[in-house]
C-alpha cells in the first residue's frame, strides 16, 4: 500500500477523483476537498441532510447531484468556491443517466428512462428540462449516443474515451458508442457493485475484494481489517496510475478509510 487515511467520526459514502484533486463527503452536511497525498485543501459545509447521488466532471470542476435535496452542486477544485444551484420545479422525480456532454458552461444530462433533456446553465444558474430540438441546436449528440447503448445493461459510462462497460449475453463488455468498436472483459464471473477503466487497467470493485484486471492479469486488494469495500478510483501523477479505494467499517459507518495504491509495483 502507497498511502492511507483513516476516517472517524465521518460516514463516508462518496468519493469522486477531479484533475488531482479528491473530493469525498463530510458527512451529511458538505464536502472535504483533498490534495492527491489526501491532505485537506478545503472543508465546505453546504446544506443539512444532504446527499449526493451522482457526479459530472470535467478538468477542474465537478456537479454533485442531490436528488433529495432538490439540487446541484457546482464546485471548482482549484479555487475552492461552490455554488448552490436549485432544480426548476420540471425535475422533480427525475433520475439522471452517467452519460452527459459538458460544453463550456453547459451540462446536458438525460433522464434514467432517455426521454427527457435537463440542461444545467452553469453561469446562470439554472437547472431545467429542455425540448430536444435545443438539444439539437445546441450541438449535443446525448440522444443519439443513448441510443447505442440503450439496448444493453449499462453499468458504467466513461465521457472521455466515449466508452461505456455494457452487458451483452452475460457478458462484460467495454464499448466504444462512438466509434462502434468492442471488447470483451475476462472478468471470471466476478460480482462488483462499481467498475472504473484507465489506460487499459479495469477495476471491479465487489464488497470483499478490488479486482483489477491490468496487463492480462487479474490482481486483487482485500481489506485488511473488517473492512467493506464502496468505491475505487484511478488517479494519474507524474506518469503512473494509482488506484485509490474508499471502504467503511462493517460495524460502525462512521469509521472508513481511503487507500492508495500503484498499479505497477503495489499489487
Amino acid at each position: 500500500m502507497k498511502l492511507k487515511k483513516e476516517f472517524s467520526d465521518n460516514d463516508v459514502y462518496f468519493m469522486e477523483v477531479v484533475a488531482d484533486k479528491i473530493l469525498i463527503n463530510d458527512n451529511y452536511d458538505g464536502i472535504h476537498i483533498l490534495d492527491n497525498e489526501f491532505n485537506v485543501i478545503a472543508s465546505i459545509k453546504v446544506l443539512n441532510d444532504m446527499v449526493i447521488d451522482v457526479s459530472f466532471v470535467k478538468e477542474n470542476e465537478a456537479v454533485l447531484c442531490c436528488y433529495e435535496n432538490k439540487c446541484m452542486l457546482h464546485v471548482d477544485v482549484v479555487t475552492c468556491k461552490y455554488k448552490i444551484i436549485p432544480f426548476s420545479s420540471k425535475i422533480k422525480d427525475l433520475n439522471f443517466l452517467a452519460l452527459f456532454e459538458w460544453v463550456d458552461s453547459n451540462l446536458m444530462l438525460l433522464s434514467d428512462n432517455g426521454t427527457i433533456f435537463v440542461l444545467v446553465d452553469l453561469l446562470k444558474n439554472i437547472v431545467n428540462v429542455v425540448p430536444k430540438s435545443t438539444v439539437t441546436k445546441m450541438g449535443f449528440s446525448i440522444y443519439d449516443d443513448w441510443n447505442r447503448m440503450n439496448k444493453y445493461t449499462v453499468h458504467r459510462v466513461f465521457l472521455r474515451a466515449f466508452e461505456a462497460v455494457v452487458e451483452i449475453d452475460n457478458k462484460l463488455i467495454l464499448m466504444n458508442y462512438k466509434s462502434g468498436v468492442n471488447a470483451e472483459l475476462k472478468t471470471a464471473d466476478i460480482v462488483f457493485h462499481d467498475v472504473e477503466i484507465t489506460d487499459n487497467c479495469v477495476a471491479l470493485v465487489s464488497e470483499r475484494a478490488v479486482s483489477l484486471l491490468y496487463k492480462k492479469q487479474c490482481k486483487r486488494i482485500y481489506p485488511q481489517t473488517l473492512n467493506r469495500f464502496l468505491r475505487c478510483k484511478f488517479i494519474k501523477t507524474n506518469e503512473t496510475i494509482d488506484i485509490i479505494v474508499l471502504a467503511c467499517d462493517e460495524s460502525n459507518s462512521l469509521a472508513g478509510s481511503l487507500e492508495r495504491y500503484s498499479v505497477e509495483t503495489d499489487l
